[in-house]
């Protein structure tokens, strides 16, 4: 003989057992859910960014966020042209003295680095 009322509880702690199971699998669905979202989302702003592989690998050793890179890559380029001249007159004394005079610097400006790499092998 069972005791009604030990029946009635395990009947109620099943129902309560099912429900929790239950908000759990739904809760589980919703996080998968959102977390598809956010990734759709994810891929739609990577479709809608276009980065030169060059400002892309600028970007990426300098720590600066693609979409912020594909929004600003003639100022990335310049930043690059600059960084690349100051190394240029530095691996270069006899580059930076030339360059020295405004007129020269006018004229030789975009080839300093090859000017600067024939000075490196010529020593």
């Amino acid at each position: 003989m069972s005791n009604p009322f030990v029946e009635r509880q395990r009947e109620r702690e099943e129902d309560e057992r099912r429900r929790r199971e239950a908000f759990s699998a739904a809760m589980e669905e919703r996080r998968l859910q959102r977390q598809q979202e956010l990734a759709q989302g994810s891929l739609n702003a990577a479709n809608d960014i276009t980065v030169a592989p060059d400002v892309a690998q600028a970007a990426r050793e300098k720590g600066i966020p693609l979409d912020i890179a594909s929004q600003t890559q003639d100022e990335i380029r310049r930043l690059q042209q600059e960084e690349r001249a100051r190394n240029a007159l530095q691996r270069s004394p006899a580059l930076s003295r030339t360059l020295e005079d405004p007129n020269r610097a006018v004229t030789l400006g975009p080839s300093a680095e090859q000017l600067a790499d024939v000075d490196e092998r010529s020593v």
